[in-house]
């Protein structure tokens, strides 16, 4: 593969390159794997309006690169140099990689996005073919450049790390210095801001963008340190494979409709993946740049308040966070009760300033729990700040009330 840097390497590493380990399945610690049903998990990254740099709209994206055994499920094939059924798929052309998102689109029930004509192949592997776009559909695709760089970059939460999730290489990135001269086993780093495994090191990931070249992104095993930060690219021919590119998936959030039960003011669009159901909520205050979320069931957790709690601190404060974004939770977090509703009021502060950075609820019901909170963004506004908790105490009575979901 001919690698055509540019300024910025890209997120990810790579390690020395040593023969003679291709047919070699090592038993290595990984994540534990997706159910058949729920193939590939995914996280909703979400368009930050407050800053200059963003993507156009919310999508969801793949939270590691596609595992071999996910890739095998549906397409039936292994091309991997290096085996194991928790490794990041490689040796993969561009083709491959737009056709296993239209059958993991097939499997979910959502029209497939690409268009595929005059397809050539190589044994398995798709060589050559005519393809095209539906744009307007909500079924799975690689992500552009400008979509990749903003998740990897930590999306909305985003803070400005040399690589993805740390500025320590070590941390989130398998490359040339710590990979053993090949692929390890995906989401075994740490995650950056948004719950992205990967995004730096392991193996370089196909985009969406180019007209002739591929952009791919992330770096890989094989790389060194410079090659795997976040604002560097690299390219490819379609058609060419090899043992450091896979990728990843992503999907735009699917908007359902809207709800005409909605507080006055307040416009609810539903979003559906193959997991979870999530309501975002516009408010009805210009400029500000803030977002207030309604996540049903973050997480899967399904046990009582107490256990929603619980998992709240684990993994959304302290893991996906990195432990490193949000001051450690105080007095300000506690039980209240809204109707005959004991709910968990919570309020995290961004280390980097004390400033506020969520504000909101968790309200329990059977088989799990809705989240109902404000991403303050970063406005300096107090009189801002203290009308979206208006809003958010009357979206919180609508919940209690209804349970729409």
């Amino acid at each position: 593969m001919k690698k055509q840097v540019r300024l910025i390497a890209l997120l990810i590493v790579v390690a020395a390159m040593s023969a003679c380990k291709t047919n070699q399945v090592t038993q290595k610690s990984a994540r534990k794997p997706e159910s058949d049903k729920d193939l590939i998990k995914t996280t909703l990254v979400t368009k930050d309006v407050a800053k200059a740099k963003t993507i156009e709209a919310d999508i969801y994206m793949g939270i590691t690169e596609v595992s071999q055994k996910e890739f095998e499920t549906l397409m039936g094939f292994n091309p991997s140099e290096f085996r194991g059924e928790n490794l990041p798929v490689e040796n993969v052309t561009w083709f491959d990689a737009a056709m296993f998102c239209n059958k993991l689109s097939e499997k979910e029930g959502l029209e497939v996005y690409y268009q595929f004509n005059e397809v050539q192949k190589t044994d398995n592997t798709i060589t050559l073919a005519s393809v095209s776009e539906n744009k307007q559909t909500k079924g799975y695709r690689l992500p552009s450049k400008e979509e990749w760089c903003y998740a990897a970059a930590g999306g909305s939460l985003s803070q400005d790390n040399k690589y993805s999730g740390s500025n320590n290489a070590g941390e989130v990135a398998w490359y040339k210095d710590n990979s053993e001269g090949e692929t390890q086993p995906v989401g075994t780093k740490k995650a950056n801001e948004t719950g992205l495994y990967d995004m730096s090191g392991n193996v370089y990931e196909w985009t969406n963008s180019g007209t002739g070249n591929k952009v791919i992104m992330g770096g890989s095993w094989a790389e060194k340190e410079y090659n795997v930060e976040t604002k560097s690219d690299n390219y490819d021919k379609p058609e060419n494979h090899s043992k450091y590119t896979g990728f990843r998936v992503v999907r735009y959030a699917e908007i359902i409709a809207p709800d005409a039960s909605a507080p006055e003011g307040i416009e609810f669009k539903k979003y559906r993946n193959y997991r979870e159901v999530i309501k975002e909520i516009n408010l009805p205050l210009a400029g500000n740049g803030f977002s207030l979320l309604v996540f049903n069931n973050y997480n899967n957790c399904s046990g009582d308040l107490d256990e929603q709690i619980e998992n709240f601190k684990v993994n959304y404060v302290d893991k996906q966070m990195g432990g490193n974004f949000f001051l450690p939770l105080d007095e300000k977090c506690f039980k209240t009760t809204v109707g005959d509703k004991e709910v968990y009021r919570f309020e995290l502060f961004r280390k980097r300033d004390s400033q506020i950075e969520r504000f909101g609820y968790i309200v329990p019901y059977e088989g799990g729990a809705v989240w109902v909170f404000m991403n303050f963004g970063n406005s300096p506004k107090i009189e801002d700040r203290l009308a979206a908790k208006t809003t958010i105490d009357k979206v919180l009575d609508y919940v209690v009330e209804t349970m729409k979901f």
